[in-house]
């Protein structure tokens, strides 16, 4: 989950365990500082679509962390406070 100016406040474990990052580094820190460049960049795009359609946006990531090619297909979507106004994005 990402405050809508992209810094990490929470990642589950199999988040973490993808990157080789532990948990305990990721809040407070953006794609950018985690993530491949081209990686970062295209959730950067997708979780902001997603906040100006305030809806899901679906994608399929493919990419090479750590020698394996890898396939993901992933859903940006924001979240909500009661009064609707959006907080963070998952």
């Amino acid at each position: 989950i990402r405050a809508l100016d992209g810094r990490y406040v929470f990642v589950n474990r199999a988040m973490a365990n993808l990157f080789d990052v532990p948990i305990a580094i990721w809040p407070g820190k953006t794609s950018r500082d985690l993530m491949p460049a081209s990686l970062a960049a295209d959730c950067d795009y997708n979780d902001r679509l997603a906040r100006e359609k305030n809806g899901p946006v679906g994608d399929r990531h493919v990419w090479r962390i750590a020698g394996r090619e890898l396939t993901i297909l992933a859903t940006h979507f924001p979240l909500h406070c009661a009064d609707a106004q959006p907080y963070a994005v998952c």
